[in-house]
């Protein structure tokens, strides 16, 4: 296996195993959404890895076609998951750019459904050979895109506005850390946007980026969420060592003390 191959397949494995950490922990706090939202963000790039290694190896249009459609109906999971993973870790209330988002997203996976070549490409009519700086050799598709496209770019580009807004106002409100992630999150968007764009404006050369920045904001926020679920372990922790000590406090002081209710209940004697 080649070492771009091996790249998507490793990038696979780490989503998939991350996102299956996040859906077990949603299991355990199904109060908050957020791990269930960014449990599907992971398993969807994960199918957008593989699905960038499809069209890689593809041998004939059919299969680069497949590939192709593929990694649409990801990346339009992703990217609905990710919105409302943002609303949810962020707490935000301005909600019209993931409204914006999940329509965008969700419209272009019903045109991707439809179309035969799928969403924003018109039509593909060859394969031919690209070569990485190291030499190792990928397919490309001679295609045309289309206006369809611009959909796909506005849904990325409001998951990525939503991003950056709520980084600001989380800095604003003094919460450091969830702006560094939301930060995080933005920037490597911007630079797998980028990096796309000038691709297909033939200014960078392939093969797409796309998939190791999604790998890059799974990552981060895994390690994000998971020290959020150690310190609420340690807080938990915390607060029953304390209400050991002031138990054994109570129990040993020889006077009568209690606890009890407006209503007449009494809850500690």
């Amino acid at each position: 296996m080649t070492p771009l191959a091996i790249g998507w397949v490793v990038s696979a494995t780490i989503c998939l195993s991350l996102a299956l950490l996040q859906a077990l922990t949603w299991i355990q706090r199904r109060s908050e959404n957020s791990y269930l939202n960014f449990s599907i963000t992971a398993f969807a790039a994960a199918g957008v890895a593989l699905a960038e290694l499809k069209m890689g190896l593809a041998s004939s249009v059919d299969d680069f076609v497949l590939g192709f459609k593929l990694a649409n109906y990801s990346l339009a999971i992703l990217f609905i998951a990710l919105v409302w993973f943002i609303v949810a870790y962020a707490e935000s209330q301005q909600r019209a750019l993931a409204w914006f988002a999940t329509a965008a997203w969700f419209l272009g996976a019903i045109i991707n459904a439809i179309r035969p070549t799928g969403l924003a490409l018109a039509e593909v009519t060859s394969l031919t050979t690209g070569t990485t700086p190291w030499g190792e050799s990928f397919t490309i598709a001679v295609a045309r895109t289309d206006a369809t496209k611009l959909l796909a770019d506005l849904g990325t580009l409001a998951v990525l506005l939503l991003a950056v807004q709520s980084c600001v106002i989380s800095w604003r409100q003094g919460q450091t850390r969830r702006a560094v992630l939301l930060g995080s999150i933005a920037l490597f968007m911007g630079v797998a946007l980028a990096h796309t764009t000038l691709v297909d404006l033939g200014i960078l050369a392939s093969p797409y980026l796309i998939s190791y920045s999604f790998v890059a904001i799974v990552v981060v926020t895994s390690y994000e969420l998971a020290s959020r679920v150690a310190s609420a372990a340690t807080l938990s922790q915390r607060v029953r060592d304390d209400e050991r000590r002031w138990r054994a406090l109570l129990d040993g002081v020889e006077l009568l003390v209690a606890r009890i209710r407006s209503g007449g209940l009494i809850e500690y004697v």
